[in-house]
């Protein structure tokens, strides 16, 4: 085979690759959409990791993948929370399975893995588009914050929570599955890491001011225990780690360069936080951050101490939740701390395979660090994103997910030795890339937009302009009519509309009928149904829909 064949060859394995991924991207969006009945997502799950074992096989006998004890972890993770889902009659919130996330942390793991071949692209250039993506955020502050439906917005002036989140501007959120901001202040520690490492060179100086940008801008807004928790602990790791390493060879200038940055971060961050929220922060009063985490922690506990062989199943422990829930605690769907939640779901086995993973990347760090500067960076930077969840769980969204898939992706192929790639092999591997986001922008939009149209509507109503409210929810049911949320607000502000009865009342019907269509499992729903078709007289579909609102509950 002559050379231009073999890079045509070449170019389309590389095409065929991210076409696999842009199938199995495909399948997890959808799985996770709403209302996904529970065969469906379980039947997409096995046929892309079908997929992407064939193509993490095929890469591997091409000697263009590097195994690691990290992926042998998260292999067994998936596996095993797949087995979990035999032990288990909870299948509530099955959208959020944490498996999924360990799909997406493959893909991109192996992803770029292929594109780290392209060192010489400067990935520095990666970094500095992550952080100019989140000053981005940071600027758009009522794009930052909790998601609230308008049911739950109605008397949150006199909760002491909402007061809280509409006086820090956390009240709106255009990206649902963002949920708490923070995790995005991990993508800017690449940066400021590096920045430090190289003792602020002045080629990375503009990347370096980006950062600090991002950082501040994040922080001020998003009031954070875990920001502030992760970024304390990165920028003293880094220190630690460049006393240990460089000691003899740096000189005092740099030192007192590393020993200002570290103290200017550490003061904003505290600065920030006890402006916006010093009580909510650090009391353990009933209400505040660590109060409700305390709670949260303790549930999980209790839950993986009565399932402590199989767990309760892979993204079941919202399911059981209310069983365990406490006066003290808050209704959540999560243990706010990554090792706790797989313990509950997956049992003694998930808690095993999570604190070998945590081990591992402590191991990973004292053997990397100053190996290189991109080893350092991405060593730093995973820890600081497993310290995080320990306050948080960004692994269960996506949105939040990503930039650790990235991290693990990019350190995975530093440590690859660098190979020539030929201008066709190059164009091919571009296409591709192109082709994902394209896909990717296509598939992401219209729920995005929808969310946004819902936050205009959160806006107007609570400004009491109810009929500009119901326009712009109507907008984002037409945009996402999968999205059951959308579906009952609008029924909620339907029945609010100054129009004939039985007209509102069988719009709103039907809209909680499309509601449950997307969303079988919320007794909620039902009960809203229930009293819906009470209203309009027929008492036969409303007992049937109070039973099937009884029968959820119980399940949950």
């Amino acid at each position: 085979m002559n050379r231009a064949k073999a890079d045509i060859f070449h170019g389309l394995e590389h095409a065929l690759f991210f076409l696999i991924s842009i199938l199995i991207a495909i399948s997890l969006f959808l799985t996770v959409q709403p209302g996904i009945d529970i065969w469906i997502p379980l039947f997409q799950t096995l046929l892309s990791a079908s997929l992407l074992i064939v193509s993490i096989w095929y890469i591997s006998e091409k000697g263009s993948f590097n195994w690691s004890p990290s992926l042998v972890i998260i292999a067994l993770l998936l596996t095993w929370s797949l087995i979990s889902l035999t032990f288990t009659i909870h299948f509530v919130n099955t959208r959020r399975l944490v498996y999924l996330q360990f799909f997406y942390f493959v893909i991109f793991w192996a992803s770029l893995q292929i594109a780290g071949t392209l060192h010489r692209l400067k990935l520095v250039k990666i970094l500095i588009f992550m952080t100019l993506v989140v000053c981005l955020y940071g600027i758009h502050q009522k794009w930052i914050g909790f998601p609230l439906t308008l049911e739950a917005a109605q008397g949150m002036e006199n909760s002491p929570v909402g007061i809280e989140r509409i006086a820090s501007g956390r009240i709106f959120s255009t990206f649902r599955h963002v949920n708490s901001f923070s995790g995005f202040l991990i993508m800017l520690i690449p940066i400021t890491a590096y920045a430090l490492y190289l003792s602020i060179r002045i080629s990375e100086k503009i990347g370096y001011a980006l950062a600090l940008i991002g950082e501040l801008l994040c922080l001020y807004y998003t009031q954070s225990m875990g920001a502030f928790l992760t970024l304390a602990v990165m920028i003293g790791l880094t220190a630690i780690f460049l006393f240990i390493k460089n000691r003899r060879r740096l000189s005092a200038t740099k030192w007192a360069t590393i020993l200002i940055t570290i103290i200017f971060h550490i003061g904003m961050a505290l600065a920030a936080i006890n402006k916006a929220r010093p009580d909510a922060i650090w009391s353990l009063e009933k209400g505040s951050s660590l109060s409700w985490r305390w709670e949260n922690w303790k549930i999980g506990l209790s839950i993986f101490k009565d399932h402590l062989l199989t767990g309760v199943g892979a993204g079941c422990y919202g399911s059981i939740y209310q069983k365990y829930m406490t006066v003290a605690a808050n209704e959540t769907q999560y243990a706010h701390n990554l090792p706790i939640q797989l313990s509950a779901e997956l049992g003694v086995l998930g808690l095993l395979l999570i604190s070998l993973l945590y081990g591992w990347r402590i191991y990973q760090i004292r053997q990397k660090v100053n190996e290189s500067g991109w080893t350092t960076i991405f060593e730093l930077s995973l820890f600081g994103y497993l310290i995080h969840n320990l306050v948080d769980f960004d692994f269960y969204f996506s949105s939040l997910s990503i930039p650790a898939f990235m991290l693990f992706g990019l350190s995975g192929a530093e440590r690859r030795q660098e190979i020539a790639i030929s201008p066709l092999k190059k164009k091919a591997i571009l296409a591709g890339a192109i082709a994902v986001g394209f896909l990717t922008i296509i598939s992401v939009f219209p729920p995005v937009y929808a969310e946004y149209q819902a936050e205009q509507a959160l806006d107007r109503f609570i400004a009491g302009d109810e009929s500009e409210a119901y326009m712009y929810q109507k907008k984002a049911v037409q945009t996402d009519p999968k999205n059951s949320l959308l579906s009952a607000d609008l029924g909620n502000l339907t029945i609010r509309r100054d129009m004939p009865t039985p007209v509102k009342l069988g719009k709103s019907i039907a809209l909680y009928e499309q509601a449950v269509r997307f969303d079988q499992c919320n007794p909620g729903y039902h009960l809203r149904l229930g009293q819906l078709y009470q209203a309009q007289g027929d008492t036969v579909l409303a007992d049937r829909y109070f039973q099937s609102a009884s029968d959820l509950s119980q399940k949950n």
